[in-house]
């Protein structure tokens, strides 16, 4: 089953003041060597710059502690949410980076859509666990409730929240995996 045959390499942080890093990485077993052939893949450098736009969506708009998500790696292995808890799957990202030719991924409004997206569906989980109508009513109250938190983000990044809106609706308003 893809999502389930992962190794913890090890706790990642984006921060430079000397704080230990806090968030768990977990990647694909059988791809494992990629996370250590950094000139090749930069998979590492990933990871940092995306523990820093989940800690901008997770502490900021949520007030979730992002240390409480895992972040993992493989590709077409959806993100989900396993015995109460949160875990992230960094393959789309990497791949819209690829696709727009970023050096970093918090250049673009695009991961912090991605994990919006799965903050509002993942979060609404700890309510209720199957998909419903039930489920549906506490994602659109996440977003109710942190749609100014969401919107003062994008404008502290540089980001028009109107046409973020526009670019990447699928990504804010539908279930994201």
């Amino acid at each position: 089953t893809p999502g389930y045959d992962l190794v913890r390499v090890g706790n990642f942080g984006e921060r430079d003041d000397g704080s230990p890093p806090d968030i768990a990485f977990f990647h694909n077993r059988p791809t494992l060597s990629q996370i250590y052939d950094e000139a090749t893949h930069r998979r590492q450098e990933l990871v940092k710059q995306s523990c820093g736009a989940l800690r901008d969506v997770c502490d900021r708009v949520f007030g979730f502690d992002a240390a409480k998500v895992t972040l993992f790696y493989e590709r077409g292995a959806a993100s989900r949410f396993v015995r109460q808890k949160l875990l992230f799957n960094l393959a789309p990202v990497e791949q819209h980076k690829a696709a727009k030719g970023l050096a970093d991924v918090r250049a673009d409004p695009f991961v912090y859509c991605y994990f919006y997206g799965l903050c509002v569906h993942k979060l609404a989980h700890f309510f209720d666990v199957v998909h419903g109508t039930r489920h549906d009513f506490f994602m659109s109250e996440y977003r109710a409730h942190h749609a100014l938190n969401w919107v003062q983000l994008l404008l502290r990044r540089g980001f028009e929240p109107a046409a973020v809106e526009r670019e990447h609706r699928h990504l804010l308003w539908a279930v994201v995996d």
